[in-house]
């Protein structure tokens, strides 16, 4: 376990099990025990490793947490969604590559064609060079 004494707003909303504008809420209303403010960071102490809210005057009990989590939060991840993901990220990339290997085929295959043209000239006597109009 931690040996924290005290904690920052973030924190506490975590441990708290509530949003930090509802920490921040209770801070500025004073509802939180022992809590100081140094420059622009709240520091919350911890009572038994949790901060302490003040209950208020009106309203329903609060539903935050009163006692330490016995353990540490779980992440769950959805491996299929994930895998779903990477396959089709792995089938963009290859039809990329596909699209620029059709592209370079084509391009050599122009040039083979222009060569072609350029022999076909140079035997009929037609000098390719000479005769090429600029674009």
């Amino acid at each position: 376990m931690n040996n924290k004494t005290h904690v920052g707003s973030a924190e506490a909303s975590l441990m708290l099990g509530i949003s930090e504008a509802r920490v921040r809420r209770l801070l500025s209303q004073g509802r939180i025990k022992g809590a100081t403010k140094q420059g622009r960071v709240w520091m919350i102490p911890l009572y038994e490793g949790m901060p302490v809210i003040i209950a208020g005057g009106r309203g329903p009990q609060g539903t935050w947490y009163k006692h330490p989590r016995p353990v540490e939060t779980c992440v769950v991840i959805n491996r299929r969604t994930i895998s779903n993901q990477l396959e089709a990220k792995e089938k963009r990339a290859t039809e990329a590559e596909n699209r620029a290997t059709v592209a370079e085929e084509e391009l050599e295959q122009e040039r083979q064609r222009a060569k072609r043209l350029e022999e076909l000239l140079r035997e009929a006597g037609i000098d390719p060079d000479e005769n090429a109009t600029k674009v």
